[in-house]
């Protein structure tokens, strides 16, 4: 049987997005996390934060401090595999912290950092116009056999607006962009190394939400190689409990890798 190619895959994508848009939206579920282990879809960040209320019962005590958000994703790069692993929990509605360890087979182990910051909510103070707004950082240290430097910072800036569409009687979603500035040194987030020189650059989401899916596209501009783009569709399973599936054109001859990720906050 003969393999569907890049196109056969984006043309299911979309197909799958126009059912996704006959589904009405009820309710909004948590935003999972990226495969950096931050809250945002695909490779990017947004500028929300892991809620602060427990999404459980079992957690009354923890009100105001949030139950940690787990996660975990794999990545078909060709010949590799990366699997990542992440904890992200989030402070008061506005703060977060995380870790995430990216392991590539035996040649690559990448220790990560994160944090963030939204310091204008969404809508604030029922104007609906406003988006929400955050800033972020993410440290990378790469233990492994590369040539340069083994560690770097990101620093990136995020505005994120949800905005409801209903069409008639049938139609509701939600549409989110997010725009955003990223100044970084690493190569493919850090899997190929470093670069000498920082570079900031343009990334951003663009996604349909419905009560169940949420799909949309990822952008990234990179230091020294392609930019990347990653066509994601994320499925809540439970407000707390994201399945992502994805196609990434990560650079470097790159096309059309897999990604799978879960999200999961007790």
């Amino acid at each position: 049987m003969k393999k569907p190619d890049g196109i056969s895959k984006k043309i299911l994508f979309v197909f799958v997005l126009m059912l996704c848009l006959l589904v009405r939206d009820e309710t909004m579920a948590e935003i999972g996390l990226n495969l950096d282990g931050v809250t945002g879809s695909g490779v990017v960040p947004n500028a929300f934060v892991v809620p602060s209320e427990p999404s459980s019962n079992l957690f009354d005590e923890w009100k105001g401090l949030s139950t940690p958000k787990i996660g975990f994703h794999y990545v078909n790069l060709d010949s590799n595999d990366l699997t990542a692993y992440h904890i992200t929990k989030g402070f008061m509605n506005r703060f977060e912290l995380g870790y995430t360890r990216q392991v590539m087979d035996s040649t690559m182990d990448m220790h990560i950092l994160h944090g963030k910051f939204q310091f204008l909510e969404h809508n604030f103070r029922g104007n609906r116009w406003i988006p929400a707004l955050a800033i972020g950082a993410i440290h990378r240290n790469m233990e492994g056999d590369i040539p340069g430097s083994d560690y770097g910072n990101d620093y990136y800036l995020s505005a994120t607006k949800i905005i409801p569409i209903k069409i008639g009687s049938v139609i509701s979603f939600k549409f989110a962009p997010t725009v955003g500035i990223n100044s970084t040194k690493a190569i493919a987030n850090g899997l190929f190394g470093f670069s000498s020189k920082r570079r900031t650059g343009f990334q951003g989401i663009f996604e349909i939400i419905t009560e169940k899916v949420v799909f949309g596209m990822d952008y990234k501009s990179q230091p020294e190689i392609d930019d990347w783009t990653v066509y994601f569709l994320r499925y809540n399973v439970q407000a707390n409990f994201q399945v992502d599936f994805a196609l990434g054109d990560l650079g470097s001859g790159l096309h059309n890798q897999f990604i799978f990720g879960v999200s999961y906050r007790f």
